[in-house]
Parts: structure tokens; sequence; C-alpha cells
């Protein structure tokens, strides 16, 4: 059943884009999908797997107990990246993905996880699993380079901020140009040029 829900979960593309037209989100140039704002692009792929939901629902069909089972530990992992317990709903993603690796729903959530947890790398990692899959979705994969976009931009600001804490001046300048030059999200762009401000000045205080 694992193969059939992820039919259900993400092949609906006509809905998912339609509504994507109508909120004047989805284009088909990707520079138009990547939205300044991080919460904009969170909605997007939220909505994508909001309407996959919904599809499963329509879908009306019976499941096994394993598979009420594997719900069940969604749901619970759902609830817990909610409440702020991002590393108990990666234990759980991970083991849901274990036994139905192509349950992409749950990938999705566990890249988005992995995100909060700024483990970037293995976010990543799972965006592409989906990426490489060749039934998903151009609308969903527009959704997730966005996302990634702004995944990319987070990690820069984090390494920038690391390097401005070990008084390596000219390598966080360097991460924090790279911000300002992507589809970042507005907080990143104003921490990016703050950011390259204070490096600036404590480049000239040193050649002083």
């Amino acid at each position: 059943m694992a193969t059939a829900l992820k039919l259900i979960d993400i092949s609906n593309s006509v809905v998912i884009c339609c509504i994507l037209e109508n909120m004047n989100m989805y284009n088909t140039q990707l520079e138009n999908m990547m939205q300044p704002k991080n919460d904009m692009i969170r909605k997007i792929l939220q909505l994508i797997l909001f309407t996959s939901s919904m599809c499963i629902m329509a879908a009306g069909s019976v499941m096994a107990d394993e598979d009420d089972l594997v719900q069940l530990q969604f749901d619970k992992a759902m609830d817990e990246r909610e409440s702020g317990k991002v590393y108990d709903a990666i234990k759980i993603f991970e083991n849901i993905l274990a036994t139905n690796p192509y349950l992409n729903r749950a990938r999705l959530e566990l890249a988005v996880a992995y995100h909060e947890a700024s483990y970037y790398e293995k976010a990543m990692e799972q965006f592409q699993i989906v990426l490489d899959d060749p039934e998903t979705p151009e609308s969903v994969r527009l959704a997730i380079l966005a996302y990634i976009g702004q995944l990319y931009s987070d990690e820069l600001i984090s390494l920038a901020d690391i390097a401005m804490e070990q008084n390596n001046y000219k390598k966080a300048l360097l991460q924090y140009e790279k911000v300002t030059k992507l589809p970042s999200s507005d907080d990143n762009k104003v921490k990016a040029h703050a950011g390259m401000a204070q490096c600036l000045k404590m480049l000239q205080l040193k050649e002083m």
C-alpha cells in the first residue's frame, strides 16, 4: 500500500496547479516561484502537502491495519513538529520511511523538519530524492526548488554568523554577499546587508 499512498499523495497535479494559479503563485519560470518571504515559500509547500492529504481523504479507500498504523505515526510526527519537538518528529518520520521508502509525503515533511533543525544537508538529500522521482509533478518540483533556495540562504547565513564569531570577517563577508544574490527572504537579506556592513567596519578597523 505504500506505493498506492505515494501515487495518491502527490499525483493530482492538475488540482494543485489550479489552486496555485488562482493564488498567483504558480508560474512557468522558477524565479517567479521564489517569493521574497520565507513564510510564503513555506505556505506554498504546505499548500501542496495539504492538497495531497485532501486527495487521500477524497479517495475514500479502505486502508489496511498496517497503513492505519503508518497514518497514526505520521500524525504523531506532525504533532511533535508543530509543538516544537522537531527531533522527536524526525525520528518518527525516519522510522516511517525505513519501512515505506516511497511515501514522498513523509519524505517532504522530514525534509522540512531537518530544515527546522538546521540539518541543511540532510534536508537537501530528502528533497533531492523527491525531485529525482519521475512521478513527482512539475508543480511539486517548483515548490521544492523554491524552498531549496531559501534553505541554501539560511545555511549561508548560519555559516556567516559562525565566521563572525570566529572573527573571520573576510569569510563572513563572502557568505553574506552570496545571500544578497539569492532569492532569499526579506529577513535574510536584511541580516546579510547588516552583516556585510559590520564585516567591512571590522576589516577597516584592522587596517588602521
